[in-house]
């Protein structure tokens, strides 16, 4: 009888926490990422992730070279949050938030897509609608490529029209549109991951996508590396208006974080879902 294969070790970055990368944002529970929490693994496409130390997460199941690059992408080791890190510990002035708490918890480091394109499709199933939704759209994405996500040729296949009857409703045309021109190599999503290519550039490419605004250009310019974009949201702007206590303006906004420079949507981000996570036990509102 053939004994299973070891699980793989791959050393993490500087002040990593797996919990805190799982649950930076939605993306855990939407397929094919699948969330055991009971056992706080991470799964997809064949590959099982869980931390193994402190400075180690442990792969199971595929863990081929490539398994082991996806991995390593979808938890974002590559990002260097240390000048982020640097301002977190800075004393806040009146009205802007205390940080102190992100380099000592490990927060930051934003949950990833295997591709650019993923992400830039799971955003816009984001907009203007229910989280419900979101994982409806998702699911049904995941269903046409077999448990797996879609590539856009298949995705642009499917059309505005199959779209449609999956509850994409505005977005069906958009998403259609968007695979088509990935497919047919007009946009190329994963060039945003060249460092030499400026955030505003980024964002600027998506802004010319259908179905793309400011919310969607700026979140996915974040899990480029870019994290000077707000990317506010109905959801952002309220949570922000509980935390201080009254509803501020988006210029509001943009003061309360002004010193963060180039790295002030991750400090909104983090203060935003700070919550989520609370003495070690995850809390997550989705």
């Amino acid at each position: 009888m053939t004994a299973p294969p070891r699980a793989v070790l791959l050393r993490t970055p500087p002040s990593f926490m797996f919990q805190r990368t799982v649950l930076s944002h939605g993306w855990a529970s939407l397929p094919p990422f699948r969330l055991e929490r009971a056992r706080w693994e991470l799964e997809r496409d064949g590959w099982t992730v869980r931390e193994a130390s402190a400075a180690s997460v442990a792969v199971a199941g595929r863990t081929d070279g490539p398994a082991q690059a996806e991995v390593a992408r979808c938890l974002n080791f590559d990002v260097d949050l240390t000048g982020f890190y640097e301002m977190c510990t800075r004393t806040p002035g009146r009205g802007e938030p205390d940080l102190a708490w992100v380099p000592l918890t490990g927060a930051g480091r934003l949950l990833r897509s295997p591709t650019v394109f993923e992400d830039l499709v799971k955003m816009v199933c984001t907009t203007n609608c229910s989280w419900s939704l979101t994982e409806r759209m998702v699911s049904g994405l995941v269903d046409m490529g077999g448990d797996r996500f879609p590539t856009p040729a298949v995705i642009a296949e499917a059309g505005g029209a199959g779209l449609r009857d999956m509850s994409f409703g505005y977005r069906a045309e958009a998403v259609a549109a968007i695979a088509t021109a990935v497919a047919e190599g007009r946009v190329e999503p994963e060039a945003w991951l060249d460092p030499d290519l400026p955030g505003a550039a980024i964002r600027d490419l998506i802004r010319a996508l259908p179905g793309c605004g400011p919310y969607v250009a700026d979140n996915v310019a974040k899990l480029c590396g870019h994290f000077d974009g707000l990317g506010l949201d109905s959801w952002v702007r309220a949570k922000l208006a509980r935390l201080v206590g009254r509803r501020l303006s988006d210029r509001q906004i943009a003061w309360r974080y002004r010193r963060f420079g180039a790295w002030r949507g991750l400090a909104a981000w983090c203060e935003v879902t700070a919550d989520w996570i609370v003495d070690g036990v995850a809390a997550s509102e989705w």
